[in-house]
């Protein structure tokens, strides 16, 4: 039994365990299966028979080389069909593989491979000969060519939209391409073939303008991501790039996170929305002062992970990973970047704010335990949604600091938040997998999971899961160990929806410092674009209306009743940066349900509030 405990500053979110059932689908000597984003492993569909298939893929290496392998959950044997799994790829190399699952079971790997006669990867995705079969064949978008060599365009993640097809990102390998360390996203759309049987033929890939692999940003990072609506033609890509104006080496961890929509199933894309815009480090204030306590602004930056998931009212929920960023020197023995500060966000596109899912976060004081290279305390988010109750589910991995492989490494459990209420409040998590290794565990003793996965959807009231049971930990010295790939399914009832986790700020006010009065420069305070409720509500006559601005904007605050006639204004134009408030006497009017809508810069979230006389 794990629990919430805050001990002088260190941070620890955990919740209670929950028993679940396991299975293994394979195996292999990786640990990790990403570098970035790991898109879904596991997808759940329903065949013909009404029968739940659930369908897994991962990377497999062997001591020889690497391919991608499959395997499908038998509901009626409960038990995978294939001992080791069905081998996907028929090249000589494949890996980075993830999938879209259809509703009627049909599910495509996507990965890259490595075919004969040319040295780089290039992105694919597969198609079954028959639903479950386990014979795919491979196809992918026509490869593009600079300098007379084709230019490595791999890492995809694939999702598949209400019509079958098949919607793919991809990035181009910097190390590659053009000598400016650039990673260039592309885009790409297949349709699947069958034949008149209904057999699987192939996967058709569709061509904008000549080209079927669309370059639309550029990053450095590996977080880029996609999703597809089950209730209309919209799709929404994602991914993290460095603000407009900043896109240089210098500046890769400095980025924010992006979204853009199709509103038409791929064949048109809005503009890029930069949905956090992390107020910058202010190099004026450092000058005048060499306070990063005033200068350095937001010290969170975005991790190399995005989690993409529509609801059925078609709106955009994302999870993404944070980690501490101090652009200004505390010391000359601090990193600009600190894993050891982490913390889950989800946003939504309805209210376009932000809420914790997770956190653990380490003071730099209290790090008394060797670090932990790049690897997160908390990350990989994964989300899924339960379309009977409309709850949100968000799948990570929680290290446990004192639970260590022999070399260090910390053990990480896989657990479960939940939102109850699409995502404005969650759940503390709850431990799902509860593992324990022994203490400084040795090679192939460690139980640490990693690269854990949700599928899209909750079926017959139970979450999916997949993730590798790391038994290495960092303690191999001749090869990894042999790792299990493993389905977990959980029911949701065994799943806790409270205690809700308190929400951390995500922004902080811009804090004014000069050389007077630096040395004592107050805390900051965070805000968020945000309309608090009423108060007090019900009320008389006399309301008072908070809201809170991330940065100065216009507004406009408003009063409509029930029939959505507008009956009062009680602020128009522009506010500055901070908390707001408001005092509404509705002396003229009747008794009866009000609604407060804060709307800026193309947001609105609303209010109800009771008028009684």
């Amino acid at each position: 039994m794990k629990r919430a405990i805050l001990l002088g500053g260190l941070l620890l979110l955990v919740a209670s365990y929950a028993p679940a059932e396991t299975f293994e689908a394979g195996s292999t000597y990786l640990s990790s299966q990403h570098n970035g984003s790991c898109g879904r492993m596991i997808g759940v569909g329903v065949d013909d028979m009404d029968d739940v298939y659930v369908n897994i893929v991962w990377m497999r290496r062997t001591t020889e080389t690497r391919h991608v392998y499959y395997n499908v959950f038998d509901p009626v044997l409960e038990q995978f069909v294939f001992t080791l799994g069905a081998v996907v790829n028929a090249s000589q190399r494949a890996g980075y593989a993830c999938l879209a699952q259809r509703a009627d079971g049909w599910c495509f790997p996507a990965f890259h491979q490595i075919t004969p006669n040319d040295p780089y990867g290039h992105s694919a995705a597969a198609m079954d000969f028959l639903c479950g079969l386990g014979a795919f064949t491979t196809t992918g978008p026509a490869w593009i060519y600079r300098n007379s060599q084709s230019v490595e365009i791999i890492w995809p993640k694939i999702a598949a939209d209400r019509n079958g097809d098949v919607h793919v990102v991809s990035a181009e390998n910097p190390a590659s391409g053009l000598p400016d360390e650039v990673t260039r996203l592309y885009y790409s759309k297949g349709t699947p073939l069958f034949d008149t049987e209904g057999a699987g033929i192939q996967i058709e890939w569709e061509s904008f303008g000549g080209v079927e692999l669309v370059l639309f940003d550029s990053s450095y990072t590996l977080a880029h991501n996609i999703a597809c609506s089950r209730t209309s033609d919209r799709v929404a890509r994602a991914w993290l790039r460095p603000p407009e104006g900043r896109m240089n080496p210098e500046n890769r961890d400095n980025c924010d996170v992006f979204v853009q929509f199709s509103e038409d199933a791929g064949l048109n894309w809005g503009l890029p929305v930069n949905i956090t815009q992390f107020i910058q480090p202010d190099s004026a204030c450092w000058e005048a002062t060499n306070n990063p306590r005033c200068c350095d602004r937001d010290t969170i930056r975005p991790y190399n992970e995005l989690s993409l998931i529509f609801d059925d009212a078609d709106d955009l929920h994302l999870a993404f990973t944070t980690v501490g960023y101090y652009y200004f020197p505390e010391s000359e023995d601090h990193e600009r970047m600190r894993p050891h500060q982490a913390i889950i966000w989800h946003w939504s596109e309805q209210t376009d704010s932000f809420r914790t899912v997770a956190a653990f976060w380490v003071p730099d004081s209290l790090l008394t335990v060797p670090t932990f290279g790049q690897q997160t305390l908390v990350g990989r988010p994964s989300l899924s949604l339960d379309t009977t109750s409309g709850y949100l589910y968000c799948a990570y991995y929680h290290c446990d600091t004192t639970a260590r492989s022999a070399a260090g490494i910390p053990n990480a459990d896989v657990f479960v938040s939940v939102s109850t209420d699409l995502g404005n409040t969650w759940s503390i998590g709850t431990n799902v997998t509860n593992t324990t290794p022994p203490p400084n565990a040795p090679y192939g003793e460690n139980l640490n999971e990693r690269d854990v996965t949700a599928a899209e959807f909750v079926f017959m009231d139970r979450l999916h899961l997949s993730y590798v049971l790391d038994q290495d930990a960092g303690t191999s010295q001749n090869g990894s160990s042999r790792n299990p790939m493993i389905y977990h399914r959980v029911s949701i009832d065994s799943l806790a929806t409270i205690p809700l986790l308190r929400t951390w700020p995500f922004h902080v006010d811009v804090v004014e410092c000069d050389t007077i009065s630096s040395a004592e420069t107050p805390p900051t305070v965070a805000r968020e674009f945000r309309l608090y409720p009423p108060y007090p509500n019900p009320f008389n006559s006399t309301a008072t209306i908070r809201f809170d601005l991330p940065r100065a904007m216009e507004m406009e605050l408003l009063i409509h009743d029930v029939l959505g006639r507008r009956v009062d204004v009680l602020g128009q134009g522009r506010r500055e940066v901070g908390s707001h408030s408001i005092s509404w006497r509705a002396e003229s009017l009747a008794s009866g349900v009000y609604f407060v809508t804060l709307r800026a810069e193309g947001r609105a979230q609303m209010q109800k509030i009771l008028l009684v006389r």
